[in-house]
């Protein structure tokens, strides 16, 4: 049976009236929150768990970088410090204007130290850095530049830096030219655990403490050592 048009008129009119109180009731309202709520909730949670698998992929990408940068690092270092394997740093020598750093040292090795290094055994050698004020063993004050050299040999080289305890009380001072990276760790194990208890050999920094030795080559195997 078809619907005229005032029938139509008085539907339409219950339909909004209805509506009306629909929107008007705080259960609905709140079924309707709580339902949109959950929807935005479910994509939110989808998102973020996709965000989170990706931030841990990427988390685990930068710590294997960072391993392997380290690694690199580290090997660099290593190949860094052997290239200097004939090289020693010697402290404390006065410096002079037109001076040959070889004669410097010649004369050191032979009146000083006793010991039988000839022109020969000496690759090259050179002042380095600035002039500053470098405190001694002895507590003396001296404005010079060190000087590096290298030898011909590491026998040379092993023979002056065996014998360098004869310098004692002199205020020069030889030690190994160590890298960037092992100079710094050598401050630090000084700092921390007292000169008397550290040296270098071979590129390696060696502390003593409590009759037990441990050989070191960067900060962080340094970090493991407790006093």
């Amino acid at each position: 049976m078809p619907v005229s048009g005032k029938q139509q008129d008085e539907i339409n009119a219950l339909l909004n009236d209805k509506i009306k109180e629909l929107f008007t009731s705080e259960t609905f309202l709140n079924e309707v929150v709580k339902g949109v709520s959950s929807l935005i909730l479910q994509d939110l949670d989808a998102e973020l768990e996709q965000i989170t698998k990706k931030v841990e992929v990427l988390e685990e990408e930068n710590k294997d970088l960072r391993k392997m940068n380290a690694n690199l690092n580290i090997a660099i270092d290593n190949m860094e410090q052997y290239s200097r394997r004939n090289c020693l740093k010697v402290f404390g020598l006065p410096e002079t204007p037109q001076e040959n750093t070889d004669e410097v040292l010649l004369d050191l090795f032979k009146n000083h130290m006793h010991l039988s290094i000839s022109p020969s055994d000496i690759d090259r050698s050179h002042r380095t850095g600035r002039m500053d004020s470098i405190q001694t063993r002895s507590n003396s004050k001296v404005k010079c530049r060190p000087i590096i050299v290298k030898f011909t040999s590491y026998n040379a080289r092993e023979k002056v830096f065996k014998n360098k305890k004869l310098l004692k009380s002199s205020g020069v001072i030889i030690r190994e030219n160590l890298t960037q990276l092992r100079a710094n760790v050598l401050k630090s194990a000084i700092n921390k655990f007292n000169y008397k208890n550290v040296w270098t050999y071979d590129g390696k920094i060696f502390i003593k403490l409590k009759n037990k030795l441990y050989v070191v080559t960067s900060s962080e195997e340094l970090d493991k050592i407790k006093e």
